[in-house]
């Protein structure tokens, strides 16, 4: 194997990056959108109902690197409604968060219905061949991009990104092929660590029963009153 160089990427915040690969501003590699305007809190829900359309809660961007399908929400709509609506390998921000943490996160949609997008969040879609919307979702959830959001986030009680400093975001471009092998590698390790921290998860439950059990039993159960009568 080769070994790989590095190159100044001219960009501080990012540092130094392999010598094959570019740089481009965001709003370069294609096209931004808005989320839903002109609604009322009674206008959603939560439920699918007649009348209404599902849009993309925060939540699910906030929680979520690949758009979770069975986790909408509802919006009621007409037909005089002029929306954006998300397509198929569109890359979701969030522009309001009540820390710097969240603050930018985004998640990639993929699926065949075309959803909204809520109201407090943007949409990015790719229009540069250059560059994979899967690569980029991944590219964005790295530390300096995470820094970077959370540095140009103005606000107190909420904290707010505007769509300049996602605009003008530099990203760095490794070659077609390699950002395929990047993202499906991730893909891959991911599920991995998800599939074990389940496992885990479902033993802890299983502790916690057993845990609520025995403490039932002595207190209340067989076991405590056997414990009284044999003196203990």
């Amino acid at each position: 194997m080769s070994e790989v160089c590095f190159k100044d990427s001219g960009i501080e915040w990012i540092g130094e990056i392999p010598e094959h690969w570019g740089i481009k501003k965001l709003k370069f590699l294609g096209k931004f959108f808005g989320g839903l305007t002109g609604k009322v809190a009674e206008d959603f829900s939560k439920e699918e109902q007649k009348g209404y359309s599902p849009f993309i809660p925060f939540v699910n961007i906030c929680n979520n690197i690949v758009v979770d399908n069975n986790k909408m929400e509802y919006v009621k709509t007409d037909d005089n409604d002029q929306q954006n609506f998300v397509l198929n390998q569109d890359i979701l921000f969030m522009m309001t968060s009540e820390n710097r943490e969240d603050l930018g996160k985004s998640a990639i949609y993929l699926g065949e219905q075309t959803p909204f997008l809520n109201s407090f969040c943007k949409g990015f879609r790719a229009t540069d061949l250059a560059i994979k919307p899967k690569f980029l979702v991944w590219l964005l959830q790295g530390s300096r991009y995470r820094e970077y959001f959370g540095l140009m986030g103005n606000g107190f009680t909420r904290i707010n990104l505007r769509l300049y400093p996602l605009q003008n975001l530099y990203v760095a471009i490794p070659p077609l092929q390699e950002q395929e092998a990047i993202a499906r590698y991730l893909d891959e390790k991911t599920q991995a660590i998800n599939e074990l921290i389940s496992t885990h998860q479902k033993s802890i439950e299983k502790l916690k029963n057993y845990r609520i059990s025995l403490i039932s039993e002595a207190v209340v159960g067989k076991k405590n009153l056997q414990g009284m009568n044999n003196g203990n």
